[in-house]
């Protein structure tokens, strides 16, 4: 009597599939989040400073103001005067204080919301001081000035 041998496959195959439609998803997402953060920062010749702070990184939580060489004012890639400014800020600080669940008739409206200011060297101060005074009205205590680093002012050993 003759036995037959039995081969037993125990081997293991997996579709490659939904794995390779989650990186498509990803690449996509990535680039167009990219896009995003492009449109805030926008080509400008920032003043020197001697001094000051590396910015932190924001997650979500800031926003790019931007006043170039003619006075106006940017957010966002589009163009704004002082008070359509005042109001696209009053509308993130309630969206945030929302998001952060702050109750609305919180004291300290705005203060966790941060605003930087990028203002081109040329602009006329009265320009900077509108968008800064939009920026007073919407109650948000966290605003600063993007400035880039003088040079010769970098510390010595």
């Amino acid at each position: 009597m003759k036995l037959r041998k039995t081969r037993r496959d125990f081997g293991t195959s997996s579709d490659m599939t939904p794995m390779i439609d989650i990186i498509f998803q990803l690449i996509i997402f990535f680039m167009v989040v990219s896009q995003f953060t492009n449109v805030a920062v926008e080509t400008l010749t920032l003043p020197d400073a001697k001094e000051g702070e590396e910015a932190e990184e924001g997650n979500g939580d800031r926003v790019i103001v931007n006043v170039h060489e003619d006075g106006h004012i940017s957010v966002f890639g589009k163009t704004q005067t002082p008070e359509d400014l005042q109001a696209e800020l009053e509308k993130r600080v309630e969206e945030f204080n929302k998001q952060q669940g702050v109750p609305l008739d919180a004291k300290d409206i705005g203060s966790k919301l941060s605003v930087i200011v990028r203002a081109d060297k040329k602009v006329p101060w009265a320009a900077a001081a509108a968008a800064l005074g939009a920026i007073q009205k919407a109650q948000i205590g966290r605003v600063r000035i993007a400035v880039t680093e003088a040079e010769g002012t970098g510390s010595q050993p």
